[in-house]
């Protein structure tokens, strides 16, 4: 039976869902301080006065933050059994390293389909796949503007996960699970 469909392998998929919503909820925090230093005219008293130019890179992070977290976790931590505090450190951080043209894609797709100029003042959309190359040169500027708050907020999550997870024992719980 495959990994998709086993019920042996429930305790790894709770796991990363679980550190998809970690990752989420780190990649709320860090757009919403984005948002709150690069548009500091802005400002936001509850989560239902968020402008609509900025939801879309607000949903963009949470959701990149989620799969990107979830896969980095499985491809080097789950599956090659290595779970750390410093490996989820170096994780997460990779993950706020890596999160920058997957949000940038995210916005400028949603751009097209809109038929709307991407939030943040990104630009016009143009296509899809002309977007790929924009997203991978566009994470160049925002990994220098915007590293600073996103690599150390995937870290601590990373981290925090980590401990969370090597306290209640998952690693065995994946052990049993990808032996049989």
């Amino acid at each position: 039976m495959s990994l998709l469909r086993s019920r042996r392998h429930a305790a790894i998929w709770n796991t990363l869902i679980l550190v998809g919503l970690g990752a989420a909820c780190a990649g709320l925090v860090a757009a919403v301080g984005i948002v709150k230093i690069f548009y500091a005219g802005y400002t936001v008293q509850d989560w239902s006065a968020l402008s609509p130019q900025f939801l879309p890179f607000v949903v963009a992070s949470c959701l990149a933050s989620a799969l990107l977290g979830s896969v980095l976790w499985w491809w080097m931590i789950i599956k090659p059994d290595r779970l750390s505090v410093w490996r989820g450190v170096g994780v997460g951080a990779l993950g706020g390293l890596l999160v920058h043209p997957v949000v940038l894609y995210l916005v400028f797709v949603e751009a097209f389909l809109t038929r709307q100029s991407a939030a943040l003042s990104l630009g016009a959309p143009t296509n899809p796949f002309l977007d790929l190359i924009s997203a991978v040169l566009g994470a160049v500027m925002t990994v220098l503007l915007a590293g600073w708050i996103t690599v150390p907020m995937g870290a601590l999550a990373g981290g925090l996960i980590a401990l969370l997870q090597s306290k209640s024992g998952c690693r065995e719980r994946w052990r049993t699970a990808l032996a049989g």
